[in-house]
């Protein structure tokens, strides 16, 4: 008999994209992803073929063309509560769906232990 596959819990990524929306991070948190992410701009314009891209796409968008002097002050000017708004306009736990897919069989647990389960039932691929 082949191993069951083990189901697991989504709940509890859900619980910790409900604590993300809501939780305090600390200042030095925060400070260091802001550099690490300005830190990581360096090879973003690490080409001629770079930067003649990023200039036009600034053109397509509609952006100045001073867009890139000032962004690594806009990174840096984010706050913890930029980031807590963001949070909750963005996840939204409650309209998120599980998608399994196999043989429901197959899994350690009955699938709607998790919530209300609809089978989408897929043809047979013919070779």
């Amino acid at each position: 008999m082949p191993a069951r596959s083990p189901v697991s819990d989504p709940f509890s990524d859900l619980r910790q994209i409900h604590v993300a929306a809501a939780q305090d991070h600390a200042d030095a948190e925060l400070s260091v992803a802001k550099e690490r992410f300005i830190n990581s701009l360096v090879f973003a314009f690490a080409s001629r073929a770079d930067n003649v891209v990023r200039l036009m796409r600034l053109e397509v968008d509609g952006q100045p063309g001073d867009f890139y002097a000032g962004l690594l002050d806009r990174y840096r000017a984010v706050t913890l509560e930029d980031i807590r708004r963001v949070a909750r306009r963005i996840l939204e736990p409650e309209r998120l769906l599980i998608v399994v897919v196999g043989d429901a069989k197959a899994f350690d647990k009955p699938l709607d232990e998790l919530g209300p389960v609809t089978r989408i039932v897929l043809p047979t691929a013919t070779r």
